[in-house]
């Protein structure tokens, strides 16, 4: 593909926006690893979004992949970095939608998913257990957001305006987009509960579709979107509740208060996921988390290689020193899941996504 002259043209079609070539994308992720993207597009609105793919689409001669990137977290971008086209979208409107007359029903809840939320710390579990509440009966509202808000700052600004039921998602640092496609996780939570309806953009069609969280099938860590890469998130309608403030402010502050002392923030989250308790309690008689298993039981807290090391905050994160390159977290990766074999005969699953050629 002669990148080149497709370049030359996206520049003159869409003069107002930021598109670069060989564009490094290490800076764009919270690993701070990656090599570049052939070409770089940044939008501001989900309107540009549309009219790029259009244009993209349009060109029949270009057969280049498109990906989506959203804060950085929760992916591994390879060190040749990603051929084709890389799209950031920031379009970060929030809009609460008219009071509910009637309330909706509730999506299935996932606290059956929730002993896989368990995550490993020297003395205790980090978790809210035991501050979990439900907010069911309070007064409904709807919210929509666009796919490029960040997750934090819809937070704050949500109960800003006396709205909660996100507080359990507190620390994560990814974009509303990239929560939906991982089906993020917080306390006992996946923010599938909350999902009313989603607006995407079908790249096989090239339509709009909205569409109920209800015709979509969720799991731990799990969204559909993870196979359906035609389908581009552009906004979220979340159910949410007029709900206790105060309560919802004290839950944030002690899950960051708990997540800062034993969560490195150089890396790119959780590397792998945790096991499913049918898997681990056979082995060590109760529910054990990934983390703990590397650390207690493999001993490889601290293990490094390159620049890539296994934290000695939390045995489940690898984090770059400051020279690591993909190839070195990888490895590090893959020593852990050899081990994992090895020993349980377990395949164990990343919960990072590998981006680019590897």
């Amino acid at each position: 593909m002669n990148y080149l002259r497709f370049f030359s043209s996206l520049k003159s079609q869409f003069p107002s926006l930021l598109i670069k070539k060989n564009f490094i994308l290490a800076p764009l992720t919270t690993l701070k690893i990656g090599g570049p993207a052939d070409i770089f597009i940044q939008t501001s609105t989900n309107q540009q979004l549309i009219k790029v793919l259009k244009y993209i689409f349009n060109c029949r001669s270009l057969k280049s992949p498109i990906t989506i990137l959203g804060n950085g977290s929760n992916v591994l971008i390879s060190d040749s970095g990603i051929r084709g086209i890389v799209i950031k979208n920031t379009s970060s409107n929030i809009k609460i939608l008219p009071n509910i007359s009637t309330p909706l029903n509730t999506n299935t809840p996932t606290h059956h998913l929730s002993t896989r939320h368990a995550e490993y710390h020297p003395k205790q579990y980090l978790s809210l257990k035991n501050k979990d509440y439900d907010e069911s009966g309070c007064p409904q509202v709807l919210v929509q957001l666009d796919a490029g808000t960040p997750l934090p700052y819809a937070i704050n600004h949500l109960i800003k305006k006396g709205i909660t039921g996100l507080q359990w998602f507190a620390y994560i640092p990814g974009q509303i987009g990239g929560a939906i496609w991982y089906n993020i996780h917080g306390g006992n939570h996946h923010i599938s509960e909350y999902i009313h309806k989603i607006t995407l953009y079908n790249q096989r069609t090239q339509k709009l579709e909205t569409i109920p969280a209800t015709n979509f099938k969720w799991n731990y860590d799990t969204s559909p979107f993870q196979k359906k890469p035609h389908l581009i998130i552009l906004s979220i309608t979340l159910k949410l509740y007029k709900g206790n403030t105060t309560k919802a402010k004290n839950i944030i502050k002690e899950w960051i208060t708990q997540k800062s002392k034993i969560q490195p923030t150089n890396s790119a989250g959780s590397a792998f996921k945790n096991l499913p308790e049918k898997t681990t309690v056979p082995i060590w008689g109760q529910h054990k988390p990934t983390g703990w298993i590397i650390d207690q039981q493999l001993k490889l807290k601290g293990k490094q290689i390159g620049g890539a090391k296994i934290s000695e905050k939390h045995a489940n994160f690898i984090v770059n020193t400051g020279n690591a390159t993909a190839k070195d977290y990888l490895k590090l990766t893959k020593l852990i899941q050899q081990q994992f074999k090895k020993h349980w005969n377990i395949n164990l699953p990343l919960e990072i996504k590998p981006l680019g050629q590897f």
